[in-house]
């Protein structure tokens, strides 16, 4: 159903989102800072923040190809895990 292509392609648009700032979850820390005195520090922290959300993505994305669409997203890596480890 889904392969390698699709997978590379995913993680390459989503890693243009975090490299240049446009994905949703990085718009709350720059538009709410009050002055550039409180940006400095959301734009020192947000690199790290970005790429600790990789892992995320990555175990979706697997989920999504192992399990395929049918699957309950909210129990998805409980159905890996259940599929990973020994009974």
């Amino acid at each position: 159903m889904f392969g390698i292509p699709w997978f590379i392609s995913n993680m390459a648009i989503s890693m243009i989102g975090v490299m240049f700032m446009t994905l949703p979850h990085t718009w709350p820390p720059i538009m709410s800072a009050r002055s550039s005195r409180v940006l400095r520090p959301n734009y020192l922290w947000l690199p790290l923040y970005n790429s600790m959300i990789v892992l995320p993505l990555i175990f979706g994305y697997v989920a999504f190809v192992i399990l395929g669409a049918n699957t309950d997203p909210g129990a998805a890596l409980l159905h890996l895990s259940a599929q990973a480890f020994p009974e």
